[in-house]
């Protein structure tokens, strides 16, 4: 199982996507992933960005710990290309 969401890097302790038959899916998470595909399949790597910015700023993390998980995102499976 990967240690984090494939799309967006959050961890995937106790938060995995799942497939459209129920069973878990383990590289994604359950913000990016439900019933067997992508919970917005068209977003870019750069809207990806814009939203775990979003989310991360909303918890309160500080800029420079926010643009270090940003940095991630182009590495993740869904993104490299």
């Amino acid at each position: 199982m990967e240690k984090q969401c494939q799309s967006c890097g959050m961890p995937l302790k106790d938060n995995q996507g799942a497939e459209a038959d129920g069973s878990l899916n383990s590289m994604y998470c359950n913000l990016c992933y439900k019933d067997g595909s992508f919970c917005n399949p068209n977003a870019s790597k750069e809207e990806m960005k814009l939203i775990v910015n979003n989310a991360l700023k909303e918890k309160g993390w500080i800029a420079p710990l926010r643009w270090v998980a940003l940095l991630q995102i182009p590495t993740l499976k869904r993104w490299r290309k």
